[in-house]
């Protein structure tokens, strides 16, 4: 995926026109590049038939009663009110526990050096663990992490391919989208 504005960039652009073919994951990066490239199609991302792989969850895990969250630490580097992101998913988080009786899954789906869910994750586990109805999954296979996403009830990522489990998965999605990814993939999936 890539941001149009990116091919204001005459370097970019010229290096672009350079492939002989540019594959295409949602519809705003291909209408972009098929301007400056027309070697460029439009495919679907992998991840959507990616076959989950059976895991054994949790105890605590409510089959078909979870509320699945991922939050990415790029989410957080977007902040215009530092702080603000991880302060909505504790209002989110509260707002399961004393308006539902479902519990919540805490998912990771990108551990990198610089970029590790883990990290914000832990912090809102540790906030919510006491209340018996919060978990951390543990970092594992995509195809792993696609199954325990398509046994949650709703999700909330900000990750692109978990959001992509989820949504080829048939679970309701809400995405926190941060790059055209999540907005192009969103449009050609609703319109």
């Amino acid at each position: 995926s890539v941001d149009p504005d990116l091919l204001n960039n005459t370097e970019i652009v010229d290096d672009l026109k350079r492939y002989q073919l540019i594959t295409a994951r949602e519809s705003i990066t291909y209408n972009a590049l098929k301007k400056v490239n027309p070697n460029t199609v439009l495919v679907a991302d992998p991840a959507f038939v990616l076959k989950p792989i059976y895991v054994n969850l949790p105890s605590e895990f409510k089959n078909k009663n979870m509320v699945g969250i991922n939050i990415s630490p790029m989410v957080q580097k977007s902040e215009k009110v530092p702080g603000i992101t991880l302060h909505n998913y504790e209002l989110l988080i509260e707002t399961i526990l004393e308006r539902t009786d479902m519990g919540v899954a805490l998912i990771p789906h990108v551990i990198w050096d610089d970029s590790d869910d883990r990290i914000p994750l832990l912090q809102l586990y540790e906030r919510y663990k006491e209340s018996g109805r919060v978990l951390l999954i543990e970092n594992q296979s995509c195809s792993s992490l696609k199954y325990v996403i398509s046994q949650c009830r709703f999700f909330i990522g900000a990750r692109t391919h978990s959001s992509i489990a989820a949504y080829s998965s048939y679970v309701p999605t809400l995405v926190v989208g941060y790059s055209v990814k999540a907005r192009g993939i969103a449009r050609d999936l609703f319109g």
